[in-house]
């Protein structure tokens, strides 16, 4: 063959082999979705006192229970619901467990650039919490009082709830902005770091919280965010998930409700599943605490929380004034409605539908 044929021979090839892989048939093998009846399904909750649903509903075997057809259902845990979250976007779980303050955080970085950043959906709020987050400070360190805290170190996790309520907590006190030194610290390394005087006070939550007060004993110092912050427990997914598999998110809010319920029945029964479920890490729960309660809901709660957060972030930005997102763009109501239709009280026109477009922006 001489070399003008084998020349147009190769060109040749190469333009079928080019044409073949960019035909719609190849597109739909290659980005074919894995079977949604063969795979796993994978939650994300942590260690927060909050998520004792997830580990109440994993130890029962609530996700799975007989006669549910479907992929498996697994939970994992993580030091903290900002944890979870990062692991949702991520992709590397299908749901996710968090309190407002990231997942506001997330959904200004979709609405921002969406190039980017995953849309994610809110599917129930399981609790709300008015007393978990403490600010524990040693009292060597001379501090008695709030006021106190000024030119101290204070370690806590940011981009948290508790740094969101560190934030109000700061005005309550009538501390200058800036006045206290915040040291991003991750819970499970607080303890440490109070001890060996890294820094001089931290802002967590229980359980950790509780085991801090009790290593410290009469050098414990403690103030309640009671008064100022009660966040809610969030069930988040992906927009995708939502779309590719809605049956399966039934049976996760199916899970949910038996769970809440008995927590809410029974907390001293629920606290000794945790404890099963999750032998490794902290164990001494208190179910049945001062300001705990457990809601299976999708209410104005969720909305008020994660709308005073996404504006919280903007001022943290510095873009007073840019728009935040919309209800009807994350409120993603259809699972919860199939379940427990009586759980979401939100008004039609600020939940996000199948097949919706959503609201860009809200003002």
């Amino acid at each position: 063959m001489c070399r003008q044929a084998m020349a147009a021979a190769v060109i040749a090839a190469v333009a079928l082999v080019s044409a073949l892989a960019n035909s719609p048939a190849a597109i739909a093998v290659t980005a074919a979705p894995a079977d949604p009846a063969s795979s796993v399904v994978r939650i994300a909750g942590s260690d927060w006192v909050m998520d004792a649903p997830t580990k109440v509903a994993a130890a029962r075997g609530y996700f799975n229970a007989s006669g549910y057809a479907g992929p498996r259902i697994e939970a994992s845990y993580h030091a903290s619901g900002r944890d979870a979250l990062a692991a949702l976007l991520r992709d590397e779980v299908d749901y996710a467990l968090s309190a407002p303050t990231p997942v506001a955080r997330a959904l200004l970085d979709h609405l921002d650039r969406p190039d980017r950043h995953p849309a994610i959906v809110v599917l129930a709020s399981l609790g709300i919490s008015g007393a978990s987050h403490y600010i524990i400070a040693r009292r060597d360190r001379g501090i008695e009082q709030p006021t106190d805290l000024a030119g101290k170190r204070l370690g806590l996790l940011k981009q948290s709830s508790a740094h969101f309520s560190w934030s109000l907590l700061e005005g309550l006190y009538g501390l200058e902005e800036g006045s206290v030194v915040l040291v991003n610290l991750p819970v499970q390394e607080q303890a440490a770091a109070l001890a060996a005087g890294q820094v001089d006070a931290v802002l967590s939550w229980d359980p950790y919280a509780r085991q801090l007060r009790e290593s410290l004993g009469e050098q414990a110092v403690v103030f309640s965010n009671r008064e100022v912050a009660s966040p809610n427990w969030l069930l988040v997914s992906r927009l995708a998930e939502m779309r590719s598999r809605p049956q399966v998110a039934e049976r996760v809010l199916e899970g949910y409700r038996k769970a809440v319920e008995l927590v809410d029945a029974d907390p001293a029964q629920a606290a000794q599943l945790v404890a099963t479920e999750s032998p490794a890490g902290p164990t001494e729960l208190d179910l049945a605490g001062a300001g705990l309660f457990w809601n299976l809901t999708l209410n104005w709660a969720v909305l008020s929380n994660l709308e005073e957060q996404m504006h919280w972030w903007r001022r943290i930005d510095g873009a007073r004034g840019r728009p935040v997102a919309a209800p009807a763009s994350y409120l993603w109501a259809a699972p919860l409605q199939a379940v427990a239709p009586e759980a979401v009280v939100l008004p039609d026109h600020l939940l996000r539908h199948p097949g919706a477009g959503g609201g860009p922006v809200h003002r």
